[in-house]
């Protein structure tokens, strides 16, 4: 049967989507985007899709400073700095989160004091497996278990003879923002829609600006050797390494594994368990790794080469190839080890070598309704109230 996600399941998942918490590490930006673009499951930003409105024209102008008034963020944290960015800068504890019951079918419903099933006819709208039900002789908090055509049956018992209508409700839970409000100081074209994206601080120079960051091969890594040996069994599809102080601490999935002939190609760590140093790969071993034949593994990954990226660990971007990549994947990646300010590595672990074209990653989108508006004037305005809901 499929997952069940139970009202207080919903709030936390949405605290948690939109930092309302405060415990993960990155707030929403509120982003305007002047492409003519219908979001759908599939879309990534890109050179022609969800691009911002620095200039009038509805043209990408990344690479350079907004001169239409789209604001740079305002920081509403003193640990975190994405003055470079553009959009307005949500704050987590402003979402406001609560759980409403829409009523999404009702129907004439019977059925005796006790039993766990009723009876419902002349249904409008359709009845589903985790509804609210709520109604004359329904018992407090019941919901439906299991469908058997007109037969509903309850997690709670009746509490009493059930007769009339019977309401069954969704349960949905919505996080609502304050108003937010754009105000323009010259014309930017038409405006079809907005989109939140995880913070980061990448300067205008890099932000969606083709080519303007590289994968390269990074540092390989060798762990074990025969004083601190790694193990490995063959036909297992796990390697366990040493009991080594920091061992784990530059380790993500993705890397490619190798450096030992137990392991075969295109071998990756597809997860790994930090406190008994364990790395999980795709492929089985094909001998044992162990100090009479070879005690040591290496792994190998790409990192990515940006000038001035103004990234932090924990920053979460999409990455996508440049004109003279074929070998990366692209994709959404966190930001994993900052080697410097014009370098880092990413998780998963990156692949491919040449050019890479860097973006904020985008979590939620909407085309606007009545859209799209016309920014022409200074002063122009536009305001969003944001809902974001799960049902």
């Amino acid at each position: 049967m499929a997952l069940l996600v139970p009202n207080i399941g919903e709030l936390e998942s949405l605290r948690y989507l939109l930092n309302a918490t405060h415990q993960i590490p990155r707030n929403l930006i509120l982003k305007l985007y002047t492409s003519n673009t219908d979001p759908a499951e599939g879309d990534v930003p890109s050179a022609t899709a969800y691009y911002e409105p620095y200039a009038d024209g509805n043209t990408n102008s990344y690479g350079t400073a907004a001169n239409t008034g789209y604001p740079t963020v305002n920081n509403n944290r003193a640990d975190q700095d994405y003055s470079a960015a553009y959009g307005i800068l949500l704050n987590g504890n402003r979402w406001a989160i609560s759980t409403a019951g829409d009523p999404i079918a009702s129907g004439t419903g019977t059925g005796s004091s006790g039993a766990f099933t009723i009876s419902v006819a002349s249904v409008t709208g359709t009845i589903s497996v985790g509804n609210l039900v709520a109604g004359t002789g329904i018992g407090a908090g019941a919901k439906v278990s299991r469908v058997d055509g007109s037969t509903v049956v309850l997690t709670v018992a009746n509490s009493g003879a059930v007769s009339g209508t019977i309401n069954f409700t969704g349960g949905v839970t919505t996080a609502t923002y304050p108003e937010e409000t754009f105000t323009f100081t010259g014309a930017a074209g038409n405006v079809y829609g907005y989109y939140l994206a995880r913070a980061n601080n990448m300067p205008v120079s890099i932000h969606g600006v083709t080519d303007a960051a590289a994968a390269a091969t990074g540092n390989v890594l060798t762990k074990g050797d025969n004083t601190d040996p790694a193990i490995g069994v063959i036909g297992n599809k796990y390697i366990t390494l040493a009991n080594v102080a920091n061992i784990m601490d530059d380790i993500t999935v993705g890397m490619v594994v190798g450096g030992n002939n137990a392991v075969p190609a295109n071998t990756e760590i597809i997860g790994i368990d930090i406190l008994n140093r364990i790395l999980y790969i795709n492929n089985a071993l094909t001998d044992n790794i162990q100090v009479a034949t070879d005690s040591s593994i290496t792994l190998s990954y790409s990192k990515v080469n940006a000038t001035a990226h103004g990234l932090v660990a924990g920053d979460v971007i999409y990455i996508a190839q440049g004109t003279t990549n074929s070998g990366t994947t692209a994709g959404t990646y966190t930001v994993h080890t900052v080697y410097d300010a014009n370098s880092f590595s990413t998780t998963p672990a990156l692949d491919g070598t040449g050019d890479l074209t860097l973006h904020s990653s985008i979590m939620f989108a909407e085309r606007f309704t009545n859209g799209p508006y016309p920014i022409q004037n200074n002063g122009d305005q536009i305001k969003i109230t944001l809902n974001v809901s799960l049902d």
